[in-house]
């Protein structure tokens, strides 16, 4: 009940497949909402995390196979990360 009842931060992301699947073995908060075609290879998904710092730590650790597209908040703090990198 305590880990259904806590605040968690909602992301929507495109991926690679491989990805997509890795990030549903570990948070079981995972959504598909889109599927791959032959002219997009890239899933939608939508997921809950703990907070914002750790999808952001999860999007930087999969590189070109993540990106946000949902909070823009998010998506902004990926691009100054990366441009710092």
């Amino acid at each position: 009940e305590f880990l259904d009842s806590r605040r968690r931060y909602a992301a929507t992301l495109r991926m690679a497949p491989s990805a997509a699947a890795r990030l549903k073995e570990w948070f079981r908060e995972t959504t598909d909402v889109g599927t791959p075609s032959p002219d997009d290879p890239m899933v939608t998904v939508q997921a809950r995390f703990d907070d914002e710092a750790q999808v952001l730590f999860i999007v930087l650790g999969f590189g070109a196979r993540a990106e946000v597209l949902d909070p823009p908040s998010l998506r902004d703090q990926v691009r100054r990360e990366m441009a710092v990198m």
